[in-house]
């Protein structure tokens, strides 16, 4: 499982990726992989990748089950929606850029926690997180990154 997260507004673009990559049906897993790359040093232009994805599971084939898990979908969705992604988007409409990365980061990190937490899941979201933002006026940014590729010297991404 990759877990990469781009979070956005008026600022810029704060992306964040995770370092594992697993091989085979989960046999092997490595920490040290490269998802998030600048595409070009001249543009603000940034790429994640990822490798294949899980399909989910098909539904029920039964049309009342199907219609009646339908329906209960959607209004917790809407409900979802109302109490808890309109708030949180207004909320990373005024982030600013530094904000932005934290918020990327923190998003991957939660993620690797669940997977190490699981007792169902191996832990295929993990190693060091790389974190970049990308912006009009300064272009794309590495805030951190697991090679050390030191982060532009900027006082406005200083965050450990």
């Amino acid at each position: 499982m990759t877990c990469e997260v781009a979070v956005m507004n008026k600022h810029g673009i704060a992306l964040a990726a995770d370092s594992a990559v697993t091989l085979g049906a989960g046999e092997k897993i490595y920490h040290g992989a490269e998802k998030l790359f600048a595409l070009s040093p001249s543009m603000p232009i940034g790429v994640m990748t990822y490798g294949n994805a899980n399909l989910m599971a098909r539904a029920d084939p039964k049309a009342d089950r199907q219609h009646i898990f339908t329906e209960f979908a959607a209004l917790i969705e809407r409900d979802i929606d109302q109490q808890y992604r309109q708030p949180l988007m207004a909320a990373v409409d005024a982030l600013p850029r530094h904000d932005l990365a934290r918020m990327a980061e923190a998003l991957v990190s939660l993620t690797a926690l669940r997977a190490r937490v699981s007792a169902r899941e191996k832990e295929t979201v993990a190693g060091p997180i790389d974190v970049a933002v990308l912006s009009k006026g300064e272009g794309f940014v590495w805030i951190r990154h697991k090679n050390n590729v030191r982060p532009r010297a900027s006082t406005e991404f200083a965050f450990p």
